[in-house]
């Protein structure tokens, strides 16, 4: 949701201020580990923001707070500033990935026939970038869409540890030190039949995304 219309806008600025910004934030982004990232955000907007303002910006960690309050309304709530620094460290770690293979497939697009006639047709811009180079680029996107929902399901393994979030990655993890190889085996298997069925969702979609798949199909 971040790193992919990131990566558009930076395809239709190639050589701008923006292109420069979001190729440098996404390598950045991209190189450095996702537990660093976190361990930073942790360092600042907990530790040393309970040093300088007398409260944490963020929570050090868990699910809620313990106790957890007694009213709905606030229990979800909680739940919700609990989740804000997970969510943010994981998307700053991941969109650069995204936008980065978004602007270099669009980049590639832009340079096709067909994009150099419905630039000559009088087509706007955003029309040829978004109804003609960019639908024509959906099908890659998509797989990288459909492979990543395993990971989603399974659990970012390192995130839940280090903000202490009980989720599938930490029981996995915890299940490993303690030598509870059923467990593991249990993720594994869950893991591989959500990527054997994201492959074949995203094969389906081939055909609805590109025109010439379907076509090839009748023939």
């Amino acid at each position: 949701m971040v790193g992919v219309p990131l990566g558009a806008l930076a395809a239709s600025r190639r050589g701008g201020k923006v292109d420069v910004a979001v190729i440098g934030s996404g390598i950045f982004a991209w190189g450095v580990p996702t537990f660093f990232i976190q361990l930073l955000f942790l360092l600042f907007f907990s530790y040393y923001a309970y040093l300088a303002l007398g409260f944490p910006l963020f929570p050090y960690g868990k699910m809620h707070t313990v106790p957890p309050p007694t009213n709905p309304f606030a229990f979800i709530a909680d739940v919700g500033w609990h989740l804000l620094a997970p969510l943010i460290t994981l998307v700053i770690a991941g969109f650069g990935s995204w936008a980065l293979y978004t602007r270099n497939i669009l980049l590639d697009a832009l340079t096709q026939d067909y994009v150099v006639t419905a630039r000559a047709k009088g087509l706007t811009e955003r029309a040829v970038l978004y109804r003609h180079a960019f639908r024509s680029s959906l099908p890659p996107i998509v797989t990288m869409v459909t492979l990543s929902v395993p990971g989603i399901v399974t659990g970012a393994m390192i995130t839940e540890h280090i903000f202490t979030w009980p989720g599938i990655g930490q029981w996995y993890i915890e299940s490993l030190f303690q030598g509870d190889y059923p467990v593991v085996q249990a993720v594994v298997f869950i893991y591989a039949v959500l990527m054997v069925i994201a492959n074949i969702v995203a094969d389906l979609l081939y055909g609805v995304l590109d025109p010439r798949i379907r076509v090839g199909v009748r023939r």
